[in-house]
């Protein structure tokens, strides 16, 4: 009787991880990296051959004592998926990732009406393309890890619910929408929920950068922050790196902000973006303000720059305190140089292991721009499914 594939990539995660990180790799290397005789790595390296995770890919061009080839192994890209919804309020992403995170299928819904988003109508919507898609690709549900959620609302993980606030009556209350029972309903798959920025701060991790320290902003339709500390997901009490409320003042001048008291979503977030641009300039997204900032339209740039200044005071004293090795930034704005230039520079002057110890923390642009969601969601569920065995070591505690 074979395993079940996600037993075995449990029960064989640290060696899967490296691979993920490390491909192509020879048996030699892993008897290494993994402490663990020859055999039995030619053991491990036998049951995933033959459950088609991993597949030799040539012969390893270093020197070897052993008098035989070393033949090079890597992950089956095609052995196992994730389907991935990222949700925010306006627009709704679904794609297929395989599991070295790569986005195979994408497709984007967007909608006027305010019932559509977090609705029933909307999850199956997301749920046929997905669908369609495996249909299409004839992937079996035993090669499906599960679905990964990523939404712009906080998550009750416990409910597998997303929690939204809205003012009624001068009241701010609290809302929930059931995602996990209705897509539990609608799929075969097992459910994987968080937030945005929680869920791209686990895709960087997985399949990004190798930071242990970082913090990932992530600004579009709100702003939000996740991050990871000792290489694991820092949640608080659930409601970690929310910034919607904190308060700032920008002091540049130049800005017509200059002075004033707000709040971090209202002068970064997508719709204090575009309603700080002269209607005259006919800009109605973010992809169009973009163009015109990199294009040097003067104005439009320094509606950005607000942006970056109101980060900065929020970010660095966050870096100070928790002593990051960088921070990664996600969302459209920063396709702009001039604003990461400017976070870059103020983060790392203010920073007092770059000032003390020459060791400023790097400032980047998210690994994977655009599909940053789709790809965090999928890394919801390899996440869970490569931690699943208790007692298999920390996957990524390895020396990579």
């Amino acid at each position: 009787m074979h395993m079940d594939i996600r037993d075995l990539i449990a029960k064989r995660s640290a060696l899967l991880y490296y691979l993920l990180r490390k491909s192509p790799v020879t048996r030699s290397d892993l008897v290494e990296v993994m402490e663990v005789s020859q055999p039995t790595i030619t053991q491990w390296l036998k049951d995933l051959l033959a459950a088609d995770l991993v597949r030799e890919v040539g012969i390893s061009t270093r020197s070897s004592n052993m008098g035989r080839p070393r033949i090079l192994i890597e992950l089956n890209p095609e052995a196992a998926w994730a389907g991935a919804f990222h949700i925010t309020s306006r627009t709704a992403e679904v794609g297929l990732v395989n599991w070295i995170g790569q986005v195979v299928e994408s497709a984007t819904i967007s909608w006027e009406a305010m019932e559509m988003s977090y609705s029933r109508a909307l999850l199956e919507i997301l749920v046929n393309k997905l669908a369609q898609w495996l249909k299409e690709r004839n992937i079996p549900d035993s090669r499906m890890l599960g679905l990964g959620v990523a939404t712009a609302g906080p998550v009750d993980n416990q409910q597998g619910e997303v929690i939204t606030y809205n003012l009624e009556d001068g009241v701010r209350r609290r809302h929930s929408f059931p995602v996990r029972d209705i897509l539990t309903a609608l799929t075969p798959w097992p459910i994987r929920m968080d937030t945005n920025a929680w869920a791209i701060a686990s895709g960087e991790r997985w399949f990004g950068s190798k930071y242990e320290n970082f913090m990932v902003i992530h600004a579009h339709e709100g702003v939000a922050a996740g991050t990871v500390l000792n290489g694991q997901l820092y949640r608080g009490s659930g409601l970690a790196g929310e910034l919607f409320s904190v308060n700032v003042i920008i002091h540049n001048p130049a800005s017509p902000l200059c002075g004033r008291k707000m709040q971090l979503s209202d002068i970064v977030r997508r719709k204090a973006v575009l309603a700080r641009i002269p209607s005259e300039k006919g800009l109605r997204d973010l992809d169009q303000v973009v163009i015109a900032a990199n294009q040097g339209d003067t104005e439009v740039l320094q509606v950005l720059m607000d942006c970056a200044e109101a980060l900065v005071i929020v970010c660095s004293p966050l870096v100070n305190t928790l002593d990051l090795d960088a921070v990664v930034l996600s969302g459209p704005i920063f396709e702009v140089p001039a604003v990461v230039a400017y976070i870059r520079r103020y983060i790392q002057e203010q920073s007092f292991a770059g000032v003390m110890e020459n060791r400023p923390p790097q400032v980047t642009p998210i690994s994977f721009q655009r599909q940053a969601g789709l790809v965090g969601a999928a890394s919801l569920v390899f996440n869970s499914v490569f931690q699943a065995n208790t007692n298999q070591r920390e996957y990524w505690a390895i020396n990579l």
